[in-house]
Formats: structure tokens, C-alpha cells, sequence
């Protein structure tokens, strides 16, 4: 199973969720032959925050939502940011699991033993030893000056290395070219000897 990771959360944690959400459906519908080319890709639902004229906040799109092509490869979770219940997440992949399957959702209400969605206590077991809330890790900030400084001196260091390793190309190019060049002077002189060899010799004048 591949995670591709459009947050900043923590891929680790993105994995040990899924993966502990796919090891509780399969004790029900057995392991998933596709599991190994399975793709989640985990995208962000920006989570904004609104304040009425009363002075009353709320924040919106801070639910979860995903999608899965039965009996597919493909499966894609959007969370919310910057933070998100790590059991939010867990259904949500247990569910999309349900439709990689190959389960729609009439079918998930009744022919799968699993449900649309995992208990409450089945879900707490499965993720105990995580944190409760997932948390994105925000990146520092960097001043301009010491940004641009890093990568001028990045450019600079692949630069170099560039140039070692054209270096080195170059050598080896050299090298081919005396061997090759060699060769040819070798079987040149080889024609001419199969050539000489060939020719009668010129008969003598009376």
C-alpha cells in the first residue's frame, strides 16, 4: 500500500491509521489481493474560521469525505486541516476500504459483515497507543535573506557536482576513444596484411 501524502501530516501516522483500518476489515472480509498497488492519496480540506455579528465563532468544512473505485487501486481522503480526530480518519478509511473491495453502498448495508461504518469501541482498540487528534507540523519560518542565501548555496552545490560528474563522463569518454580509436588502427593494419597476403607476388623480367 502507497500513501501519497498532499498534507503536512505526519505520513507515519497517516499509515499506521489506514493500515490498522485494513488489518480490521480484512479479519471480516479476508486480506485484499491488490492491497501491495493500493494508493491512498490524503488531501487537505482547509478548515475556516467564521464569526457571526453576534460574536459567535464556528468553524466550517471541517468534516471529512474520500472516495474509492470499487474493486480499484484508488483511494482518495480529504481531511481536515490543520487538524483532524484520528478516528474521523480511521472510518473514513475503513469505509473507503469497503468500496476497493468492491462493496457500493446498498451492499455495504447488508452482504459485508463490517458496516458502513466501525463502532466506537472497535475503533478505540484498534488505534490505542495513537494520538487522539492529529496534528499538521507547521513549517518554520524562514527569513528571506537566510532563504535565499540557502539556495544560492544549494544551486551552488549542485553546480559542482554537476561539473564532477561531467568530469568524470568526460574521462570516460576519453578512455573509450583511445581504446576504439586502437582498435581501428589494429584492423586496418590487419586488412592490409589479409590484403598483402592475398596479392601474387610480381613475376621477374627476363
Amino acid at each position: 500500500m502507497r500513501i501519497e501524502n498532499k498534507t503536512r501530516y505526519d505520513t507515519r501516522l497517516l499509515r499506521s491509521v489506514i493500515t490498522r483500518a485494513y488489518r480490521a476489515v480484512a479479519k471480516t472480509e479476508g486480506p485484499l489481493p491488490q492491497w501491495k498497488w493500493v494508493k491512498f492519496r490524503v488531501r487537505r480540506r482547509i478548515t475556516q474560521q467564521v464569526v457571526a455579528l453576534t460574536g459567535e465563532t464556528w468553524k466550517v468544512n471541517n468534516h471529512t469525505s474520500g472516495y474509492a473505485y470499487l474493486g480499484g487501486k484508488l483511494a482518495v481522503l480529504t481531511i481536515p486541516c490543520p487538524e483532524v480526530r484520528t478516528s474521523a480518519l480511521y472510518s473514513l478509511a475503513w469505509h473507503e476500504m469497503f468500496h476497493v473491495y468492491g462493496y457500493n453502498h446498498n451492499r455495504m448495508g447488508g452482504v459485508c459483515r463490517g458496516g458502513m461504518h466501525p463502532d466506537a469501541e472497535a475503533t478505540a482498540k484498534a488505534l490505542a497507543g495513537l494520538p487522539a487528534v492529529l496534528v499538521e507540523k507547521v513549517p518554520a519560518k524562514v527569513p528571506r535573506a537566510e532563504r535565499v542565501a540557502g539556495q544560492r548555496a544549494e544551486r551552488m552545490t549542485n553546480a559542482e557536482a554537476k561539473v564532477i560528474e561531467w568530469g568524470r563522463k568526460v574521462k570516460t569518454a576519453n578512455t573509450k576513444l583511445r581504446k576504439w580509436r586502437r582498435a581501428v588502427a589494429r584492423y586496418k593494419k590487419a586488412e592490409q596484411f589479409r590484403i598483402a597476403a592475398m596479392t601474387p607476388p610480381a613475376k621477374e623480367s627476363e
